[in-house]
């Protein structure tokens, strides 16, 4: 059964057999539980966005009195509202899940309701021990050496309630939060289908928590390690991983990480730097163009010189990371009082207020204790007096003299003087040839042939991606048989018919032009009508332009690729051609260029005209239609409309044979009588017409 025949009951029995725990009462708010059934219509109101609840996990199993059982389990990485700014736990909960594969113990992963924070789910078709579960659960992390986590349920047993865990697919923060996501990191397009798929799994191969428990030699007597299982290994699995790269949010973490460990092997510290330089060309992007070239040599030096000693970890950097229960709240006052000295040093050490703010983060971020690291951050944003928001904010400023002394590149041009890199929303009337105008220009691209007849493109050359979303595949390659002339098609253009809509296109558009970033050169949409997606309550037409074109925008100016979007002009005219585009001026703001192709209907010429923020000056071009091959630039759009209507009035003269008025001339041609009395003073002047001594004109 798919999704588009699930009604709203089976949605909810699907749920339910799923998050199924206690059905005598459940969570909601802050910590609060309501002592009720947990009805059908709670469950509706959850999934409409209406009231968020969470489940208690702990059952009940053979009528036994303790609730000692549960059909899913949740490791949970959650990420403080406090924390630092890009902090993500999306690397944590994936190298969870990789070593829950290591193990054969299934895993879901859930991008929760906090920012950066993560839930990896854990289902079973049968009620399974919870001691058994969270003992496996104790062993996988203790094998990632990871520190800051928590175990859903928290206790192996309960004669009360327990602790509940907020349920996902709450309406209100999809589609991006409280979504299960796919092996791009992305929520699935479609949550229904994929929780069909979960359960279906578990009804055709249910794993066997006991075998599980046995292979891996799990002990069930204790919360820690397990010394059976190599961590070596694992450790040494994490740094080949890490050491191909990042991304933001996790770099300078992984950056103190991977010097730490270099550092236990008795790597030299001038070979741990190259290590490190030579890693950060696989980061995307790489902290040297994040934060300048000294990121990476201050970072190691620092770490180096604050915890090791010729490679050897210091005994004090040993003591905040491993619990002295002898002397638990001694030890922890005194470690932190230590760092906190040590953090107001760095801090007093710089006046650039920003410069401070910058070197307490690294400093911060080599504290491995999580509890130490939030009072030593605390500390940073009351002595710097800003909030832990503002803390999260990254000024990124620059002087007058800086800029005049930094080194621009050029524009980059994917049609030289027309089409530059960016954003460009191209636009026309319906039926117009706004179409065919594109294509061929994306055939000469993809070719490196001639853009509008005339522009040489063989500099220019690389691949394109065109969505033809208002197309089908026969109407396509008809239309390409006609530009290309029964030739073969480029091979560096791709097509497609049929493309996801919003977050999920746009995350498309990002694999494409990662898996062809050397080549990628330009994207058409055609149209952004079929490309956008639905509006969201409550927003503004204004932002939801805005919105719609910002995400496309920034891919094109981070990969430095022209991305094209077709859209509509409103019927309704306007003295200024740019105020008929159909929308808000959230579009036409948040584009870099904006072109309009005008044509009159049945005609073959039209013009192009276009403004943005690269051209030295706006643009009109005259196009013509050459026998359904695509449009031809033919120059200036004034100077060649002058021509045409010359050619015009030349061939009426010839045509009547005899002398005629402006006026006459005007009406039979459809012009305007006062340019047409300029055009015939001015043939007149040439030699090509005369004048009568009643200011008629007549051919001579």
């Amino acid at each position: 059964m798919n999704n588009n025949q699930l009604d709203q009951n089976e949605k909810i029995n699907l749920f339910k057999s799923l998050f199924r725990g206690r059905n005598d009462c459940y969570g909601e708010g802050k910590g609060h539980c309501t002592k009720s059934e947990l009805t059908n219509a709670v469950i509706k109101n959850h999934l409409s966005g209406k009231k968020r609840i969470g489940v208690y996990m702990l059952v009940s199993n053979n009528g036994n009195k303790k609730n000692d059982c549960l059909y899913f389990a949740v490791m949970d990485f959650d990420n403080p509202e406090d924390a630092l700014k890009g902090t993500s736990r999306l690397d944590d909960a994936i190298e969870y899940i990789n070593i829950c594969k290591s193990y054969g113990f299934k895993a879901q992963l859930e991008k929760s309701k906090t920012e950066g924070s993560f839930h990896v789910w854990h289902f079973f078709n049968n009620p399974i021990s919870a001691l058994k579960v969270r003992r496996l659960m104790a062993q996988i992390i203790t094998d990632t050496g990871i520190q800051r986590y928590e175990i859903f349920p928290k206790q192996d047993s309960t004669e009360t309630y327990g602790n509940y865990i907020n349920l996902p697919l709450f309406k209100t923060n999809l589609p991006m939060n409280t979504a299960f996501l796919d092996e791009l990191n992305q929520p699935y397009k479609d949550q229904w289908k994929y929780l069909q798929e979960i359960a279906q799994s578990l009804k055709n191969s249910p794993q066997s928590i006991e075998d599980i428990i046995e292979i891996n030699n799990i002990n069930l007597n204790a919360n820690g390690s397990n010394t059976q299982k190599d961590g070596n290994e694992i450790k040494e699995k994490w740094i080949t991983e890490a050491m191909n790269g990042t991304g933001k949010g996790n770099r300078t973490q992984t950056l103190v990480r991977l010097i730490g460990y270099w550092a236990s092997k008795n790597v030299p510290n001038d070979v741990i730097l190259t290590l490190m330089l030579n890693w950060d060309k696989n980061n995307n992007p790489t902290l040297e163009n994040s934060y300048g070239k000294n990121k990476i040599p201050d970072t190691v030096d620092y770490v180096l010189t604050q915890y090791y000693n010729g490679g050897t970890e210091k005994d004090e950097y040993k003591e905040h990371t491993v619990e002295n229960k002898t002397n638990k709240k001694e030890t922890f006052k005194q470690i932190l009082d230590k760092y906190t000295q040590e953090l107001e040093t760095i801090i007093n050490s710089y006046e650039n207020p920003s410069t401070k703010l910058k070197e307490a983060e690294i400093f911060v971020r080599t504290i491995t204790n999580p509890k130490i690291a939030g009072e030593l951050w605390k500390f940073t944003t009351n002595k710097l007096g800003i909030t832990a928001n503002q803390a999260k904010v990254e000024l990124k400023t620059k002087s007058a003299k800086e800029l005049q002394a930094t080194e621009m590149n050029d524009i980059t041009w994917i049609v030289p003087g027309y089409i530059p890199e960016g954003l460009t929303l191209l636009c026309g009337k319906p039926k117009m040839g706004k179409s065919w105008l594109v294509l061929s220009l994306a055939v000469a691209i993809a070719a490196g042939g001639r853009a509008f007849g005339k522009i040489n493109l063989e500099e220019y050359q690389g691949k394109v991606l065109y969505l033809a979303l208002e197309d089908n595949e026969r109407r396509l390659k008809k239309r390409l048989n006609t530009i290309c002339k029964n030739e073969p098609f480029p091979e560096d253009l791709f097509l497609s018919t049929e493309w996801d809509k919003g977050i999920n296109g746009i995350e498309g558009i990002k694999l494409w032009v990662e898996q062809n970033k050397d080549t990628a050169k330009l994207i058409v949409i055609d149209t952004l009508a079929s490309f956008r997606a639905k509006t969201i309550v409550n927003q503004s037409e204004y932002n939801k332009d805005s919105s719609d074109l910002e995400p496309i925008q920034k891919i094109a100016g981070q990969y430095g690729i022209g991305i094209i979007v077709i859209h509509h002009l409103r019927k309704a005219t306007s003295d200024d051609d740019y105020d008929t585009i159909s929308g808000t001026l959230g579009l036409t703001g948040k584009a870099d260029s904006n072109l309009i192709f005008k044509r009159t209907r049945g005609e073959a010429d039209a013009i192009l005209m276009g403004t943005g923020r690269d051209f030295d000056e706006d643009f009109e071009i005259a196009m013509k239609r050459e026998a359904n091959t695509g449009w031809t630039m033919m120059g200036n759009a004034e100077d060649f409309q002058k021509t045409q209507a010359r050619q015009q009035i030349f061939n009426l003269f010839a045509e009547m044979n005899q002398s005629l008025s402006p006026k006459q001339v005007a009406d039979m041609l459809g012009k305007n009588v006062n340019t047409i009395k300029c055009l015939l003073s001015k043939m007149r002047i040439e030699g090509t017409l005369g004048q009568s001594e009643y200011g008629k004109y007549y051919k001579i």
